[in-house]
């Protein structure tokens, strides 16, 4: 486990946005985030995880997919 920084600090170093950064830590979305008397710490070797997809393998249906597979279906 490395040092604890701030989340500004953090984000500098891994060239994050720092606000997105800051409401991640807000959301639990780091392991190894704390509060310490109003400043959110993290530990400086923590990487940060991007959870989106990026494979194109989820596309949302819209309402006019589900219309066009009624009206096929018809």
């Amino acid at each position: 486990m490395g040092e604890l920084i701030g989340i500004a600090e953090y984000a500098r170093r891994r060239g994050l946005n720092q606000r997105s950064t800051r409401q991640k830590a807000r959301e639990g979305g780091f392991k190894t985030v704390r509060k310490i008397g109003g400043i959110y710490v993290i530990d400086e070797d923590e990487e940060p995880v991007d959870h989106r997809i990026k494979s194109g393998k989820y596309i949302k249906k819209g309402i006019t997919d589900e219309v066009a597979e009624e009206e096929e279906q018809s």
